[in-house]
């Protein structure tokens, strides 16, 4: 039984490489499927984030005194220019170093951003996000839970201009001690 199937297998290989060496059956060629268009609010989502960035930010709540920390983030095109597929690292004072990923993209049917992000940290955040102008995306409160207790994270991002990103993201514990990061991005 298995020679006569390596058998088959053998002829219509055979038959294949046979056709596209002589042209046999050739069949006219398809027109190509073209993609839809990418919606206004895609590409604003997409071109905001895409680029190589520096990050500065403090982190607050964590101690005594802020922390200062470093963090490099690439974001590339992803799903056809429909998203953005980010990855960062960075080390922070009291944790070392943190590795972050992210994937974001403008949903048209819920007419809002999605912003998923993972960290080593064992954070994971799926915000929904709105564009309150042309240059600031809120998202709605987050509930999480950090050390086995509920808590709730705040996120706004905001794009002065082509070259910089603002972000503010804070985690308000069930206690109300509160966890800031605030950060200024340059794209490089």
């Amino acid at each position: 039984m298995h020679k006569l199937v390596l058998v088959c297998g053998v002829m219509m290989l055979a038959s294949s490489v046979a056709t596209v060496a002589f042209g046999e059956g050739e069949k006219e060629k398809a027109p190509a499927a073209t993609a839809a268009p990418v919606p206004p609010e895609v590409k604003k989502t997409v071109d905001a984030m895409t680029g190589s960035w520096a990050w500065d930010g403090t982190v607050t709540g964590m101690g005594k005194d802020p922390i200062k920390a470093k963090e490099t983030f690439v974001c590339k095109k992803a799903a056809g220019g429909r998203a953005v597929s980010c990855s960062g690292k960075g080390n922070i004072p009291g944790l070392g170093n943190v590795e972050d990923e992210a994937l974001v993209a403008y949903d048209v049917e819920g007419k809002s951003i999605r912003f998923v992000g993972f960290s080593s940290t064992g954070e994971i955040h799926d915000h929904k996000c709105m564009w309150k102008d042309d240059k600031t995306m809120t998202c709605d409160p987050l509930a999480v839970t950090v050390g086995g207790q509920p808590a709730s994270v705040a996120l706004t991002v905001s794009f002065p201009d082509a070259k910089s990103m603002v972000m503010n993201e804070t985690t308000t514990m069930k206690d109300g001690t509160k966890v800031a990061f605030d950060g200024k991005g340059k794209r490089r």
